[in-house]
């Protein structure tokens, strides 16, 4: 049997690596075992910092270069690493359902339900839905399809709590258009909203 090399990780995961026959004699064991020990504990690998090394070959060593050690050193964290994919255990996360009750009892299109999952969902937790997400329905009509803090009114410069000193004429009108038609803009100033 040849020098073996023993990798344990600290989750007690562990490899053995058997070295090639070396070719030729080490004429200076000691710098051998230095340049394996250095070569080990110089290890900068994203997954793996190495400890402590410890040399327990009795016998005589032959002579490797530093290309091959290194070498060595890159199979061994390789193996290490496939070990430990290999023995990967994930967690089982339990999820536990919950009835507790929803903070409001009737939901309405603002709630964006548009499936019979979310139906059930809220349905469980003593909520009851009016109205499936405008997406479903295909009922548009005075409805408000997005409210946003992102105000055009701030983006124009005309808005009356930031920067006007004289509130707009109440008569103004802004109205957004995309491909799909002209929608009015409504707006909530004491919360900075904006409503489409």
């Amino acid at each position: 049997m040849g020098i073996q090399i023993k990798a344990i990780d600290e989750n007690s995961i562990s490899i053995i690596f058997e070295l090639p026959v070396a070719t030729e004699k080490a004429n200076k064991q000691k710098l051998i075992v230095n340049m394996f020990q250095t070569q080990f504990l110089n290890i900068s690998d994203e997954y793996f910092k190495v400890t402590s090394f410890d040399w327990n070959v009795q016998s005589e060593i032959g002579f490797y270069r530093i290309a091959e050690v290194n070498q060595f050193r890159r199979t061994v964290l390789e193996l290490l690493l496939n070990e430990r994919v290999k023995q990967y255990q994930p967690e089982q996360n339990q999820f536990n359902v919950s009835n507790i009750p929803f903070y409001k009892k009737e939901l309405d299109y603002a709630f964006n339900v548009s499936n019979s999952l979310s139906v059930k969902f809220y349905a469980r937790h003593g909520a009851n839905v009016l109205e499936k997400a405008p997406e479903v329905t295909e009922n548009y009509l005075n409805k408000n399809l997005m409210t946003t803090r992102y105000c055009i009114k701030y983006e124009l410069g005309i808005c009356e709590k930031k920067q006007l000193k004289v509130p707009a004429p109440d008569n103004s009108k802004l109205l957004i258009e995309n491909k799909f038609g002209k929608y009015q803009l409504a707006f909530d100033c004491q919360l900075c909203r904006m409503y489409v």
